[in-house]
């Protein structure tokens, strides 16, 4: 917004400076003064320009210190040629270039990226420092992450790019409108908002597209003369395969990215920290026996309480299934399928308070450790019944039942609660902050704007993949029972998850920090976990008199038969390889550049070590010579 549309609004000041910030922090309402002008010295340290209101810190990084900074952390930029490469200012400028090839040679994702990492990592103290009504501060230890983990900064986020932002979800939306004729923006989307969520992004698209074949497969069978229990192990076999595939997709984009040969940053919690245990590699405050003895603590008992509520809640599954194929009762269903769903959103909070509680010094595990909590309820919560009505009850219709209301109630609660609910809360928080934005003329509208937005907190990203493993598990457990799964689940992520995503997204929240990834995570072993159990489950309980009778063998002769395939077959897709033969190449190249390095270290440690012992024996022959003169000196008459 320029200073033109300011004075429409009423503004008489030129928010311009404030409105090209790459980052804002925004303290909460009881955080002392003292602790922002601390942050603000530090700050000014890092040659942050600051610009203070109230309780919001503008922050802009001098343009020098971000081009050192990118070289420093290795940043990866798309060269000429199209390829990400680690940036070097040798190679873009020399002594001649000007400010402004200065100011424009990165993009402002990537110059907030860099602010976010100066922010992080190079703001801590060199003492024990006591914050008031906080506690200590260890050396070494992330002042910001400190004063994040103690809710004195509420949210730090930058600000959105419209003209840049507009664009893209343009081409996004096309993208889907036209059900993938144009191609997901997908380098856009991770230039903007970051790996993780471009990730997210890309494994959606390619698992709706490849449920289409899963799709031709169940009306080839229905036209045949072999059953729907076959269709569902050769669909998860299939579902195999499109894992290993996109396996070697997501190695692609990692390398195309950048990020594959990355090596691998392990954040530490922020409660991980010690005044005299230092890791001896790093140097960075590291868990003590006693941190390790209170997180196995925690977590037998987070997994003793899980296991006791899934037990107690499996008997009750069994007991409203038992119940509902008696009485047939549609509205019975339909209040089961909100109270798991309801449920599921409860469990959801209990789980994350629990995982914060365990305290992990390793984010890789914090994630495990969630992941597994969230996945071992909802599967259970939204597969038990229908795998019960299968295995034990054998109700065809019932199970039907049950999956189309699953299905039908949980897209609209998670519609609701996607979208309809924040634009409720975003609208309410308009109008409280309207009065009072109408009479401030020291902020940007821009700015204030912005911070009516919720702030985007990457655990949003845990429920869209509960989400989407919701929907491989329909497909891979009940293929043979109900297969139109196939069919809602793809209606589901073109119609809905697709489109909400990206609305909320753009619309909704706050533009995010940009988080670094190489993969989806710990989501693909889940997928893959739930794929193998779905093969294994379709298998055992696969129909044989219809094959014994029709091959004349017996069902001794047939299982074998079957188990032998199907092995082989899984054998086989695990062979496939996960590296492309680019990867290969890539990772060829790399291996032979670590090695030139490391010859060429050794050859300048050889030289210097050479130069010594010359030195040395200069010396010592000079000492020789000196010694003798010495001596015939004395000797002399």
């Amino acid at each position: 917004m320029n200073s033109k549309e300011n004075k429409y609004l009423g503004y008489q000041k030129d928010f311009s400076e404030e409105e090209s910030s790459h980052l804002i922090v925004e303290f909460s309402k009881n955080c002392l003064e003292d602790i922002i002008y601390v942050l603000h010295e530090k700050l000014e340290e890092e040659e942050f320009r600051v610009i203070k209101h109230g309780k919001r810190l503008y922050l802009k990084c001098d343009e020098k210190k971000i081009l050192l900074q990118a070289e420093a952390m290795q940043l990866k930029k798309q060269s000429f040629d199209k390829k990400w490469k680690r940036f070097s200012i040798e190679e873009y400028l020399n002594e001649n270039s000007s400010l402004k090839e200065v100011k424009s040679l990165l993009s402002n994702s990537q110059k907030v990226r860099v602010c976010e990492h100066i922010l992080e990592e190079n703001i801590h103290e060199s003492k024990i420092v006591i914050i008031p009504t906080a506690g200590e501060v260890f050396p070494g230890q992330s002042l910001v992450k400190f004063l994040e983990k103690q809710k004195l900064i509420s949210r730090i986020f930058p600000l959105h790019e419209d003209a840049v932002l507009q664009n893209l979800k343009q081409i996004w939306m096309k993208s889907y409108a036209t059900a993938g004729v144009i191609p997901l923006p997908k380098d856009q989307i991770k230039d903007y908002f970051g790996e993780t969520i471009a990730y997210y992004f890309c494994f959606l698209d390619f698992f709706t597209h490849s449920l289409i074949p899963v799709v031709f497969l169940a009306v080839l069978f229905h036209f045949s003369d072999f059953s729907f229990e076959l269709f569902a192990i050769v669909t998860n076999i299939y579902l195999l395969l499109f894992l290993k595939m996109w396996k070697i997709r997501s190695n692609n984009l990692s390398l195309k990215w950048g990020t594959y040969l990355e090596e691998n940053n392990n954040m530490r919690s922020l409660d991980m920290r010690s005044e005299n245990q230092c890791d001896p590699y790093c140097g960075n405050p590291c868990m003590t026996a006693a941190d390790y003895r209170h997180t196995r603590r925690q977590l037998f008992i987070s997994w003793s309480t899980i296991l006791l509520f899934l037990f107690t809640f499996c008997a009750a599954n069994a007991l409203f299934v038992e119940l509902q194929a008696t009485t047939s009762s549609t509205i019975a269903m339909l209040l089961y399928s909100i109270c798991l769903h309801f449920i599921c959103i409860l469990y959801e909070n209990a789980a994350s308070h629990r995982t914060e509680v365990e305290k992990h010094c390793i984010e890789q595990n914090y994630e495990w450790h969630l992941v597994s909590k969230l996945i071992a309820l909802d599967s259970l919560t939204l597969f038990f019944a229908p795998l019960y009505t299968w295995l034990f009850l054998e109700d065809r219709q019932l199970i039907e039942n049950l999956l189309f209301t699953q299905f039908t109630v949980t897209q609209i609660i998670d519609t609701i609660t996607d979208i309809v609910i924040p634009l409720i809360t975003n609208e309410w928080r308009k109008v409280k902050q309207s009065i009072v934005a109408e009479n401030n003329e020291h902020e940007s509208p821009k700015v204030l704007i912005e911070a009516m937005k919720l702030s985007y907190d990457y655990k949003c990203l845990y429920g869209d993949y509960l989400h989407l493993y919701r929907r491989f598990g329909y497909v891979s457990l009940f293929a043979s029972v109900y297969p139109k799964t196939a069919v809602f689940s793809i209606i589901n992520n073109v119609l809905f998850e697709s489109f909400t995503d990206v609305f909320k997204l753009c619309n909704i929240y706050q533009r995010p920090l940009i988080r670094s990834a190489k993969s989806i995570g710990v989501w693909e072993n889940a997928f893959y976990v739930l794929s193998v159990f779905g093969l294994v489950v379709n298998t055992l309980f696969l129909d044989t008199y219809q094959y014994t009778h029709s091959y004349n063998l017996t069902e001794r002769q047939w299982n074998t038969i079957l188990a032998c395939g199907t092995l082989i077959t899984v054998v086989l897709i695990a062979m496939i390889p996960d590296e492309s033969e680019q990867l290969k190449e890539a990772l060829q190249t790399e291996a032979v550049k670590k090695r030139q390095i490391v010859e060429m270290y050794t050859r300048t440690k050889l030289r210097k070590s050479f130069h010594i012992l010359q030195k040395v024996n200069q010396h010592s022959n000079a000492d020789l010579e000196a010694e003798e003169a010495i001596g015939s000196n004395y000797f002399s008459p």
